[in-house]
């Protein structure tokens, strides 16, 4: 995991008066002392590994792969078809909040896209010429976009 010793973006915002939160893949420390609330920021919403180290066809005797608030499972097996569209909720929730409150924030977005094995929403599925990449690519895209589009509609662009 992360050594506690290291000093983190977050950290160094928090003394400036940010919020922050870390939304997405974790993979610098699953157990409670490396996860992001002790690097610094406010709230965590994410999987604390990669999806292709939880239990799968290929590795039975692994954990499952969780997701967290925080340090609380929220569901474990994480839906992955649902968790881009929940991230950019997510996100766009935290946003809404810091600015309606004036607060500076610092969102870190770390979508677990596109990392074998590939998934993608029931929406995205077999919608590109590339397969199951192609169609988690553009997923990924098209949430991309729409959180851009969220912090414009918040008035948030111009000031981040």
């Amino acid at each position: 995991g992360l050594p506690q010793s290291e000093v983190t973006l977050a950290e160094l915002l928090k003394d400036a008066g940010y919020s922050s939160l870390a939304i997405g893949k974790w993979h610098v420390g699953q157990r409670k002392e490396f996860l992001p609330r002790a690097q610094g920021f406010d709230e965590y919403f994410g999987i604390p590994y990669s999806v292709d180290m939880g239990a799968s066809p290929w590795a039975q005797s692994s954990p499952v792969l969780p997701l967290l608030h925080n340090e609380n499972i929220l569901e474990q097996p994480v839906d992955l078809s649902t968790l881009t569209r929940r991230y950019h909720e997510k996100a766009v929730e935290f946003m809404r909040g810091s600015l309606n409150s004036s607060t500076p924030f610092l969102l870190y977005l770390a979508w677990s896209h596109v990392h074998t094995p590939d998934f993608a929403s029931e929406d995205f599925c077999k919608t590109s010429l590339r397969g199951r990449y192609g169609d988690a690519v553009e997923e990924m895209d098209h949430y991309i976009g729409k959180t851009l589009d969220a912090l414009k509609a918040l008035g948030g662009e111009q000031d981040t």
